[in-house]
């Protein structure tokens, strides 16, 4: 970790490689981040923040954070909580309300109402040391490195964590759809315990796939752009 006492400017004089690799973001936008969470709240410092980004790029255990940064593993985590808690005020947008998708006309194919869209992204972290109890669960055996998954409108999980197993998880299968709505996801959505929720391309090859559904399939696959764009 950098020295504790360097000014938000002087990091831009950092390696950007390096600092990249250590703390996820380019030193350009370490400073311009700084600068915000510190005008919105003075007390958060550079290495709060410092702490905060090798978190959640390198995702060391608690032992190694707290020895690389000096303190407790109670004030580290501290920082990150306080951190976290500011990003949120200043990031955050009006609280969203399931139900306001019903405001919106919504794309229809053969009766079915799509006003929604559901997708998971997984984030690459550094490898967990061998000892990390968790290091296994963060492996993802399809991307073939260790990260944690996002999935729209819900929180992080492992990146071992299959796509349509976060959206149980997550309660995302919980929600009330109305009448002959359905979800639109990728491939990872297939289920026929929920195909009254979900709405997903077919899957095999395009050999086995009727005319009919391959066409079918190309135009929801388009209308899925709205969340790949968005990731």
């Amino acid at each position: 970790m950098p020295p504790i006492d360097l000014r938000g400017d002087y990091i831009t004089k950092l390696n950007d490689e390096y600092f990249t690799s250590s703390y996820w973001l380019t030193t350009n936008q370490f400073v311009t981040l700084y600068k915000l969470c510190n005008n919105h709240d003075n007390s958060i410092t550079i290495k709060m923040l410092l702490i905060y980004c090798n978190y959640i790029k390198q995702y060391p255990t608690w032992l190694q954070l707290t020895n690389m940064s000096g303190h407790s593993t109670r004030t580290t985590q501290k920082f990150i909580k306080k951190v976290k808690n500011i990003l949120m005020e200043l990031f955050n947008l009006d609280d969203f309300d399931f139900n306001d998708r019903l405001s919106i006309e919504p794309f229809i194919i053969e009766g079915i109402k799509i006003y929604s869209v559901i997708d998971t992204v997984i984030f690459k972290i550094s490898k967990p040391s061998q000892s990390h109890a968790l290091e296994s669960i963060y492996y993802s055996v399809k991307h073939k490195h260790h990260g944690i998954k996002f999935e729209v409108v819900t929180s992080n999980y492992e990146g071992s964590i299959h796509d349509f197993r976060i959206a149980k998880l997550s309660g995302v299968t919980d929600l009330q759809l109305v009448e002959n709505e359905r979800m639109l996801g990728d491939s990872g959505y297939v289920s026929d315990e929920y195909s009254n929720f979900f709405i997903s391309p077919h899957k095999g090859a395009s050999s086995e796939i009727s005319d009919y559904d391959l066409v079918f399939d190309s135009i929801i696959c388009g209308k899925r752009q709205i969340v790949e764009n968005l990731f």
